[in-house]
């Protein structure tokens, strides 16, 4: 059975100015689970409800040169597991270009316990020009990330057999725990490897 088992979910986006892929990863707990299927099946079950809820609340505020390719999911627990769901839609914000690829909204993921084994972030993708004034980034948007990733946190199955609980797994401590709550950085962080260099 896959209840108590956690998962690795890697969402996949492209832009002809990344290098590569840029990545952000979530993890889920198996809470329910009433009708049992296969561990691969499990896993392309969450792929797809993650890309789903994305492609509903995300896609929007990202810019349209931007691709959302996939979601990746495996089975933490027995790594031997995996499925994935491809989307490869563009984002559909066309008003203004997005900001440099380097450039990342933070999302903080908040488990009510202290320390780091307790709590994560998510890396964004960089986000369009009108939603940022001076690296600043508006209120509305912190406000769009926090409800996209709330409703990331309880996932259901068509059939409502399956419910994924989106946690925070601690590798060191071979555990997770449930996050309650989500807090957007007002400020980008910087990840300098999705930036292309051109010379």
């Amino acid at each position: 059975m896959a209840i108590a088992d956690y998962y690795r979910a890697t969402a996949r986006f492209s832009n002809a100015f990344a290098a590569g892929y840029m990545v952000t990863t979530l993890d889920y707990y198996m809470f329910q689970e009433d009708a049992i299927i296969s561990e691969n099946a499990i896993c392309a079950e969450l792929a797809e409800l993650i890309a789903d809820s994305l492609e509903t609340d995300y896609l929007p505020l990202i810019n349209d040169e931007v691709v959302f390719v996939d979601v990746q999911v495996f089975n933490i627990t027995k790594p031997q597991y995996s499925g994935s769901h491809t989307v490869n839609l563009a984002g559909t914000e066309t008003t203004t270009e997005a900001v440099a690829m380097r450039s990342a909204p933070v999302v903080k993921k908040l488990s009510g316990l202290r320390g780091r084994s307790y709590n994560g972030r998510n890396y964004w993708i960089a986000p369009p020009e009108l939603y940022q004034n001076q690296g600043v980034i508006t209120t509305t948007y912190r406000s769009l990330l926090v409800a996209m990733m709330d409703n990331l946190k309880t996932l259901v199955d068509s059939g409502a057999d399956r419910t994924y609980v989106l946690s925070v797994f601690s590798d060191k401590l071979g555990t997770g725990v449930a996050v309650q709550s989500h807090v957007a950085n007002a400020t980008m962080g910087t990840l300098r490897g999705r930036q292309k260099v051109f010379v």
